[in-house]
Formats: structure tokens, sequence, C-alpha cells
């Protein structure tokens, strides 16, 4: 038996470095990469070791270190990122509400127009 022994001890050795190694686990996907953008331009920033993105006026984004803040083009770019919106600010609605009054604003007004003299 010793044989069997011999067998049965180095099937057990595998065994565990395969689960030492992370062998037959599920793996998470890799979150893709996104562009970031420059963070005193971005409307939607995130801390670089935390899952939660903010609207740039946030109580809570204003609490991320300079060195540390990541900022995205639009909440959409955050989430494929992997990160997950503030409950206090609701990124995507201030963001689309943003959308909104931007493409509000009065247009310049007419130069007055003269009439015959």
């Amino acid at each position: 038996m010793p044989g069997m022994r011999r067998a049965l001890s180095c099937s057990l050795g595998f065994a565990l470095l395969a689960l030492a190694s992370g062998c037959g686990q599920p793996r998470t996907p890799a979150a893709p990469s996104v562009q970031t953008v420059p963070a005193d331009k971005a409307l939607v920033l995130s801390g670089r070791s935390t899952s939660v993105f903010h609207f740039c006026s946030c109580a809570y984004a204003k609490d991320i270190p300079p060195r540390e803040q990541l900022g995205y083009a639009s909440p959409d770019d955050a989430e494929r990122a992997g990160k997950i919106p503030c409950t206090h600010c609701k990124p995507r609605d201030a963001y689309a509400e943003y959308l909104r009054s931007r493409d509000e604003e009065p247009a310049a007004p007419a130069p007055p127009v003269e009439g015959p003299r």
C-alpha cells in the first residue's frame, strides 16, 4: 500500500495547490478600462479607493483628496468603471438636470433692428 499512499498524498498536494492558487473558483470580471478626464474639468467624480461616484457639487465629492480624485465624462463612464452612484446626490439625476439646464440657456439677444429713417 505504500504506492497508494504516495498517490493519495500527491493528489491531495495538487488539490491544495489548486485551492491556494484560486483554481476552480469563479473569477470576478475585471472592470473595463474607462478613459478618465481631469478631475477639475469633470462633472462626475470618484475616489481611487472607493466604489461610489458623485456629481461634482456633492458634499461627499468635495471630501475626496485631490490626489485621489478620478473624473469621468458621464455617469455611464463611471458605471462602466465599476462605480456605483451616490445615494445622497444621485449623480445620474444631477447630470441629466445639468444637461437640461445647459440646453435651455437663453440665446444672446438679437441686435435691435433699425427701421427706415
